[in-house]
């Protein structure tokens, strides 16, 4: 009997263990006696990869993981244009591209119908899409389903993991991608926030994303009106997309969300406007009204009229781009912005769009009225509203913390474009939020708006300051004796031929005054019953035409369904692509000194190739 055998029977005269040499004897002789029950065989990673994905084939169910991965970043979706005017798609654009593409239908709202179809079941949906089995070959199912697939991972990415500053951008590259269209960037003359070339044109679409309950459709008067009078696109139109989210327990946003998408869609059009905006909120409704004299009544006000917020949003970014430089005459090089940041910052920001309106201070439109006035039998109150030119930014409370996380946000989006970090995010140098380079940025941002920094004079409130001449007009044009009523106008507006429709869009009260028009969703849910005039676009009935489910959770159980379709091929190739990434990774990290971890490297690669051959082979099957 060995001493491990002796010591552990229940011999009481049986050994002590009274030195370490003991107890390291008696850990040999027990490892060496049962070590073949104590451990598994070793085996290579390749081994244990294969045996993880075997077994999740047998249980029918594959993770998210498996689903292939497209690196949500806006600026890798962008189209790039040279000088010859060739769109050149980013890596990342490119990828989501070859996977978007089999998305059934020609429309967005067939394509939603698709995937929500394909959520709800897809088998019924791939049978739809293919008819009998055997009428078209696996590879091909396998493509389609990898597309619904990725589909649903990315977007749930966006709407679940990103900051309310970058998610806007990722929504909309996302959804430009999927319509074949590309984004529109900032200050180029429209509302429009990304074009649709599903149908073969240039259609403008602007984007809404809000939690449910919450949603508002809405903008500069005076910039729809441009789009409408000026077409910069094939349609003479604007398009709005709306989708509202809800999750589970009332989350807003982080990985466990788990819930759906509500959406909507309907056209703004020369014909139509005057209906539908008769029929908003309250303050919106003024933006339509006519002036009882016309031309006449337009060319006799005083003063110019302020310029919508999408052309101050010009002078604000010249304004900031003074500040930054002058913040960076003052820090370290290791701390100092570069244009990556700028621009990505402004775009995070948005300054001229609704997504930034918590960052001013309401405008009280009464504020220049007197007693006598607002003593007035006629006196209708208006709610205060962010004015850009005359709405000074915060630059305390909740609402500047929350200028201060656009910043870090955009901090950490810098340093995932940059082959290394750029910045130390656990820095309180560049995080504190008393002092550090975040809340520097954030009160330049401010600065750029309200003045009083490097770029005083070029600041928004200074530029647009009221003056007196602007005070006279702004009274001239609150006089409700000057203006039909809403419906009046609208009466009117109805009668009138398309020249006459044009000219009077660019006499009407949101427009001179540079007004905001405004939906809530239970407008926005009956839009259509809002005018005779066309509303919605094809395959339509109703502004509302689909809902889909996102969230990891709901992700899951729709890849637990189609888990069948995977076939062995597919796992052979998922499990050698990240063998080769692992241990790739490895060999790097390693030095290169660790040739077993290359040559693993090396067999995947060729695991990869043959598969792919393999199943390729029943492409025309």
């Amino acid at each position: 009997m060995t001493w491990h055998k002796e010591f552990l029977s229940e011999n009481n005269k049986k050994p002590s263990l009274s030195t370490f040499d003991d107890l390291y004897t008696l850990i040999a002789e027990v490892y060496e006696v049962e070590k073949d029950k104590l451990f598994k065989a070793h085996k290579s990673e390749m081994e244990l990869l294969r045996e993880q994905f075997i077994n999740e084939k047998k249980s029918m169910t594959l993770t998210l993981d498996a689903i292939p991965e497209i690196a949500v970043t806006e600026l890798g979706w962008t189209d790039v244009t040279r000088e010859s005017e060739t769109p050149v798609n980013g890596p990342e654009r490119q990828k989501l591209l070859q996977f978007l593409e089999h998305i059934q239908g020609e429309d967005f709202v067939e394509k939603i119908a698709s995937i929500s179809n394909f959520y709800d079941n897809p088998d019924a949906a791939m049978q739809a899409m293919f008819g009998e089995e055997g009428s078209t070959s696996t590879a091909q199912q396998i493509a389609v389903a990898l597309s619904y697939l990725v589909f649903y991972k990315t977007l749930t990415k966006i709407i679940a993991n990103f900051n309310a500053a970058s998610a806007g951008f990722s929504f909309e590259a996302f959804l430009a991608v999927l319509m074949k269209g590309e984004q529109i960037p900032a200050n180029t003359g429209t509302i429009a926030d990304f074009i649709s070339r599903a149908d073969g044109t240039s259609m403008p679409v602007s984007l809404k994303l809000y939690q449910d309950g919450n949603l508002h459709v809405g903008g500069s008067f005076r910039d729809l009106v441009g789009d409408m009078t000026n077409p910069k696109f094939d349609n003479d139109l604007m398009r709005y997309v709306a989708v509202t989210k809800r999750f589970e327990g009332g989350e807003k946003e982080g990985q466990t969300v788990n819930g759906f998408l509500k959406w909507y869609r309907f056209d703004f059009t020369l014909d139509n406007i005057f209906d539908i905006l008769s029929r908003s909120s309250k303050h919106s409704k003024l933006c339509i009204q006519l002036p009882r004299q016309g031309q006449a009544f337009v060319d006799g006000l005083p003063g110019i009229a302020t310029p919508s917020a999408e052309e101050m949003e010009k002078k604000y970014e010249i304004a900031f781009r003074k500040e930054m430089e002058a913040m960076n005459a003052k820090l370290p090089e290791e701390l100092q912005v570069d244009e990556v940041f700028v621009e990505q910052f402004l775009k995070n920001l948005s300054w001229a769009t609704q997504l930034s309106d918590k960052f001013f201070v309401p405008f009280d439109p009464d504020v220049g009225l007197s007693d006598e006035e607002k003593a007035s039998p006629d006196y209708e109150p208006r709610a205060p509203y962010v004015k850009r030119g005359t709405s000074p930014m915060y630059g305390s409370g909740a609402e500047f913390n929350a200028l201060i996380d656009v910043v870090l946000g955009t901090l950490a989006q810098v340093n995932e474009m940059s082959q290394q970090p750029r910045y130390n995010l656990d820095d309180k140098s560049i995080t504190g939020r008393r002092a550090g380079l975040a809340i520097s940025i954030a009160r330049r941002a401010k600065a750029a708006n309200n003045g009083g920094g490097a770029a005083d004079k070029l600041s928004i409130l200074k530029l647009y300051s009221a003056t007196k001449e602007t005070q006279r007009r702004n009274a001239i044009l609150n006089q409700k004796k000057n203006w039909y009523t809403p419906d009046e106008s609208r009466d009117l507006y109805n009668e009138m031929s398309r020249e006459e429709k044009i000219a009077a869009l660019t006499q009407a009260r949101g427009y001179l005054s540079t007004e905001q028009f405004g939906l809530t969703q239970g407008m926005v849910a009956e839009v259509h019953t809002y005018s005779e005039s066309r509303v919605l676009g094809p395959n339509q009935d109703k502004a509302f035409f689909g809902a889909i489910n996102v969230g990891r959770k709901n992700t899951q159980k729709m890849l637990n369904r189609v888990t069948g379709l995977l076939n062995q091929s597919l796992f052979d190739i998922f499990v050698n692509v990240k063998a080769i990434q692992d241990n790739t990774y490895a060999y790097v990290a390693g030095g290169m000194q660790d040739n077993e971890r290359a040559n693993e490297a090396i067999t995947a690669s060729s695991n990869v190739i043959s598969k792919t051959v393999e199943l390729q082979s029943t492409t025309d099957k």
